[in-house]
């Protein structure tokens, strides 16, 4: 924190940290062995990005809170005043708003680390969550809304250095069950990352192993901006890494497009 009253002599004031704690959750190691029910926490959370919510009025709980993408968590909030008031020092800063965690395992190397938060006039949050693509959440409690990832859309299909990318719920994809190989949102589970660490000797294909080495950089989502378009339709803008900028229509925020 730098006070810039006096920008051609702008003062340290304090340096505060982020803490977290989630679990329990499973994953593979690197030899394929699973992780199970797994704690963590930490207090220096990576600060991807900050945000001041001043959509609120002055009577609003949520008014002048800060959100912080935290990539070791998720989403935290906090009030302002944790941070700037006079009784705030070094160290810790206090986490008192909600929280949303939003990371995915798989592997031992988590995907959904928030890259940047953008809040909208419609009072709606927008998080740009790296590998596991946008969310969309209820700006006072975190609640989410919708989400869209590019890796999951089986509309498209995206160019992988001259070749498309096979989506991982095309058919024959996956070497185990599907109700094993995908979650609730699509993504690879720790189950099939078992499977390939595993069996590598024997399988076809070895989707979770893609992803995680080559495509995910292809699905970073990095940033995301809204806009109002006229007729009532609102425009999400997703800057995607290697996989380029997708429009995204979200005018119903459960189910962008």
């Amino acid at each position: 924190m730098v006070d810039i009253a006096s920008p051609l002599g702008m003062t340290y004031l304090r340096t505060m940290t982020v803490a977290y704690a989630y679990g329990p959750v499973s994953y593979v190691d690197g030899g394929g062995n699973l992780v199970a029910n797994a704690l963590f926490s930490g207090t220096s959370g990576a600060v991807n990005d900050l945000l001041i919510d001043t959509n609120g009025t002055a009577n609003d709980a949520t008014d002048d809170e800060l959100l912080i993408a935290n990539g070791d968590f998720g989403i935290q909030k906090t009030k302002l005043a944790n941070l700037m008031g006079a009784a705030a020092v070094d160290g810790a800063l206090a986490i008192d708003g909600a929280q949303r965690f939003t990371l995915k395992y798989a592997g031992e190397n988590p995907w959904g680390a928030p890259q940047s938060l953008t809040m909208h006039s419609d009072g709606r949050l927008y998080a740009a969550l790296g590998f596991i693509g946008i969310a969309i959440y209820d700006r006072i409690d975190l609640t989410r809304l919708g989400s869209y990832n590019l890796y999951t859309d089986t509309s498209t299909r995206e160019d992988w250095f001259g070749y498309p990318m096979r989506k991982p719920s095309d058919p024959g994809v996956l070497n185990v069950e599907p109700s094993l190989g995908l979650d609730a949102d699509g993504m690879l589970t720790w189950q099939e990352a078992q499977v390939e660490l595993q069996t590598k000797k024997t399988v076809v294909s070895y989707p979770w192993a893609a992803f995680d080495r080559y495509g995910k950089y292809y699905y970073n989502a990095r940033k995301v901006e809204v806009v109002d378009l006229p007729g009532g339709k609102k425009m999400a803008y997703v800057a995607y890494s290697l996989g380029g900028l997708v429009a995204l229509d979200v005018t119903d925020a459960t189910q962008p497009r």
